[in-house]
């Protein structure tokens, strides 16, 4: 996670991740304004995750950064929200999070 200034006393706190093709362009493209990614505790990025829930007052603003790690190609995107998803048959199923996606951002 990194820290990025925005306008004026906002600050921009991005999330990176890695995805790789097809899904990376579909992402980049906004064909899928959307990233599926499972849950982990010990990922500073899903504390964080967990910080923006808590914070109504969220003095930044968020983003998503995507490489994928076969071509190093990236891009950056507004980040709208998250929703849990637990799949159903099995006692210890693990819980995955989908990452909204908003509007690309240039030059971040």
């Amino acid at each position: 996670m990194s820290d990025k200034a925005w306008e004026g006393d906002i600050q921009m706190k991005t999330l990176e991740f890695k995805s790789i093709s097809p899904f990376f362009e579909q992402e980049r493209d906004g064909d899928k304004p959307f990233t599926f990614r499972k849950l982990d505790l010990d990922d500073s990025r899903f504390k964080a995750l967990f910080e923006y829930s808590s914070d109504i007052t969220r003095p930044w603003h968020w983003a998503i950064k995507i490489t994928n790690p076969a071509t190093s190609d990236s891009f950056t995107r507004c980040f709208r929200g998250w929703t849990p998803v637990a799949f159903r048959g099995t006692p210890a199923c693990p819980v995955w999070l989908i990452l909204f996606l908003g509007v690309r951002i240039e030059n971040v």
